[in-house]
């Protein structure tokens, strides 16, 4: 608890917090306190709040996005298709994080080329963006998170480098 609420109610007694009526039925006056049992019918206004409004007729803005992919760079001994099928299974994922951004910026649109590394195991390690065109950190940051958690079929080979490009425009 802060300290300065602590300060307030130094010294207070008596008092009982109440979650539901039911609470309520224990309650007895004169327990060292002063006051009354109130619940939110009685109070000032009968459990409303004047001018109130419940927002309606405001709605989030809708967006559409669409994410391309181009034909991967892959360096070491992994079918590019292979990984372009592994990433296509994820693209909803990139997608979201472009259609939160749309929301900012209704006419963002570029192209984003992120490089990774596949380790021997299949999991992603050393991710970074080699190209950004679109120029908005927060969907490329967004982008990197999720490559890092990605998996892929273990490479024959070893670790494997990739280069994939992401082109992002939004539909009208």
């Amino acid at each position: 608890m802060d300290r300065d609420q602590e300060k307030a109610f130094q010294g207070v007694g008596g008092l009982t917090v109440a979650t539901s009526d039911a609470a309520l039925r224990g309650v007895k006056s004169g327990t060292g306190g002063s006051g009354k049992v109130a619940d939110i019918g009685s109070l000032r206004g009968a459990g409303t709040i004047a001018g109130g409004s419940t927002g309606v007729g405001v709605t989030e803005k809708r967006v559409s996005g669409v994410v391309r992919s181009e034909a991967p760079a892959v360096d070491g001994e992994l079918d590019p298709a292979l990984v372009s099928k592994e990433v296509r299974a994820r693209i909803g994922a990139v997608k979201a994080c472009y259609e939160r951004a749309l929301k900012r910026n209704p006419n963002l649109s570029g192209k984003i080329k992120v490089r990774w590394t596949i380790t021997a195991a299949g999991t992603v390690s050393g991710v970074d963006i080699a190209d950004d065109s679109m120029g908005d950190s927060e969907v490329s940051s967004c982008i990197k998170q999720l490559v890092a958690r990605w998996r892929f079929p273990a490479p024959a080979g070893g670790s494997v480098e990739v280069e994939f490009p992401f082109v992002f425009t939004a539909s009208q």
